[in-house]
C-alpha cells in the first residue's frame, strides 16, 4: 500500500523514538510498530487509549477506526483517482468489489460520459454532426 510522504516521515520518526527508548532501557527494539503490554496491542487499548484521544485532540467526532478506510476510499474517488488503484490500496480482491461498495460516489460518472460526445464535436438535437 502506498503512503504519503508526511505519513512516512511520522512513522520513521516513531520508529527512531522506539529504538532510542529501547536502547536507553537496555531492551531490544520492538519488532512491531505499536506494541502493547503483551506482544500485540489489544484492540481496546488502541481504541480507548489512542484512537479516541487522538480524535478528540483533532476536534473530530468519535468514529470507528474502520471509518477511516471508507474516508480514504471516498476521498480518492472524489479526487478522480483510478478505481483499480483504489481497489489495490484497499487490498480488495476485485475492482468489482470496489465498484459495488463505492460506485455511487463517482461524481457525475454517467453525465461525464455523455458530455464527452459534445467534446468530440457531436451536435445533439438537430440531427447534424461535424463529420460523424
Amino acid at each position: 500500500m502506498d503512503m504519503s510522504e508526511g505519513l512516512e516521515k511520522v512513522l520513521k520518526d516513531w520508529m527512531e523514538l522506539q529504538d532510542l527508548e529501547a536502547t536507553a532501557n537496555g531492551k531490544p527494539t520492538p519488532e512491531i510498530l505499536f506494541p502493547g503490554e503483551t506482544l500485540y496491542m489489544h484492540e481496546d487499548t488502541l481504541r480507548y487509549r489512542l484512537w479516541h484521544p487522538l480524535l478528540k485532540q483533532a476536534g473530530i467526532r468519535r468514529l470507528d477506526i474502520h471509518c477511516t478506510r471508507h474516508t480514504f476510499a471516498s476521498r480518492l474517488i472524489q479526487d478522480g483517482v483510478n478505481l483499480k488503484y483504489i481497489s489495490e490500496q484497499l487490498g480488495l480482491s476485485s475492482i468489482r468489489t470496489t465498484v459495488d461498495i463505492y460506485g455511487h460516489l463517482i461524481p457525475g460518472g454517467n453525465r461525464q460520459a455523455v458530455n464527452r460526445l459534445d467534446e468530440m464535436g457531436v451536435k445533439m438535437g438537430n440531427g447534424e454532426t461535424d463529420g460523424y
